[in-house]
């Protein structure tokens, strides 16, 4: 599969963005949730200043100044230059030539715009579209990335392998696995314990994506907002060019209809098969992992509790979106973002992405209660601000480390069967 697509929308593609619920608005949330890489220029953020300032718009200054600091957070890339810098490109208008010279210097796939002077612009190695046709051309595309997903049949016959294994469970099978995986890691002790180990971003991508392709049926995922799912079937990862941050899915099945359809025709490939699906998704711009392990003997004799805290970038809130593709709907105080996707054959994809930075999610192979998974969260906020990785508001390690972290897992007590 190919890379995410960069777009680089024109300023007065940036102001529909911002002012109207449309396609251009899709591109500019696609891009600051990483379905896309947004790129843009210094020179465009200065001319989208120019232009909010002047009477027909009115925007402040100070909100001006929040928008290009969102642009800016949102964006893969920022080409860095002076608009007398760019070399000529658009006979029609020289005006333009900075956005053309952006579009160069950032490697971008499609330039969004409404104004046909850039069509004039010759031998561009990218393609100029409107809004609307960008947009679709998105929808049609996705996914990007290297997509790992098991079809039903793929994934039963995986929880019958971990079931059989000398472990005879599939969660205590998955632990082996996990422990097999970080043989040749170099941990470091922590408080009450605690031992972990900080991974970075390709190392991460790599090694998520081999649990769960190898042990997703005994996998359990724990979402920072309260969410809890068992059997992972998939990953969807693409660490992107010039050296953009890592977005990683971490899919699980959450509809019956691939199920049901495996199950009327064993024989035929489902949808599933061809990489679209009912299912929800992780989403996470990793910024690093951490390697978790504690002292506490798990209920199936495992010697330790252990698990993966998947670490986020912080992003940008984006705007909300409501239309016959893609449906938003905010978290607590922009710290998370659930978004509704419809694909081209009808089925239906909810990602959820966590945007306050830090430790985001906890796969395990052993389920714990909600405190347990509290004090987790915040001995791994701990481990990630040690490190210099993202955590979220500071405020929230701010609690006495006896609450933190003592005691860190009451064995035997589940919310899970």
């Amino acid at each position: 599969m190919s890379d995410r697509p960069r777009y680089l929308l024109d300023t007065e593609a940036l102001i529909r963005a911002f002012r109207s619920d449309g396609p251009a608005r899709e591109l500019l949330q696609r891009g600051m949730v990483r379905d896309m890489s947004f790129v843009t220029s210094t020179t465009v953020l200065d001319e989208l200043d120019d232009v909010l300032a002047r009477p027909k718009f009115g925007v402040a200054r100070s909100d001006r100044e929040a928008i290009r600091t969102v642009l800016i957070r949102a964006a893969d890339e920022v080409a860095i230059f002076e608009e007398h810098e760019a070399s000529r490109h658009v006979p029609r208008d020289p005006g333009d030539d900075h956005v053309v010279e952006a579009a160069l210097r950032t490697e971008a796939d499609v330039l969004v715009t409404h104004d046909d002077a850039f069509d004039e612009v010759a031998g561009s190695p990218f393609q100029v579209m409107e809004d609307g046709a960008a947009c679709q051309a998105l929808r049609d595309g996705f996914p990007y990335g290297d997509l790992r997903l098991q079809a039903p049949q793929e994934r039963e016959e995986l929880a019958r392998a971990l079931g059989r294994s000398v472990a005879a469970s599939p969660r205590r099978a998955a632990y082996d696995l996990l422990v097999s995986a970080t043989s040749d890691v170099i941990f470091e002790a922590g408080d009450g314990g605690l031992m972990w180990a900080a991974l970075g971003s390709s190392h991460a991508c790599d090694l998520v994506t081999d649990l769960v392709a190898n042990a997703g049926p005994g996998l359990l995922v724990d979402l920072r907002d309260g969410g809890s799912y068992d059997y992972l079937s998939g990953t969807r990862s693409d660490i992107g060019r010039r050296g953009a941050a890592p977005a990683l899915d971490i899919i699980w099945y959450s509809s019956d209809r691939a199920a049901a359809e495996a199950d009327a025709e064993p024989h035929v490939p489902t949808i599933s098969d061809y990489g679209w699906s009912d299912d929800h998704r992780h989403r996470v711009v990793l910024a690093g992992l951490l390697l978790v392990i504690v002292p506490v003997e798990g209920p199936e004799g495992e010697p330790d509790v252990r698990g993966l805290f998947p670490v986020s970038e912080p992003l940008a809130v984006p705007p909300l979106i409501d239309n016959a593709y893609r449906i938003t709907t905010p978290g607590r105080a922009g710290e998370d973002l659930t978004v509704l996707a419809l694909d081209p054959a009808g089925f239906t994809s909810s990602t959820w992405t966590w945007l306050a930075g830090g430790p985001s999610s906890f796969i395990a192979t052993t389920a714990l209660d909600h405190a347990a998974l509290q004090r987790l969260f915040l001995a791994a906020d701990l481990a990630a601000q040690i490190r210099g990785l993202p955590i979220p508001d500071p405020a929230v390690l701010q609690q006495t480390l006896p609450a933190r972290l003592h005691p860190l897992i009451t064995s035997g007590r589940t919310d899970r069967a």
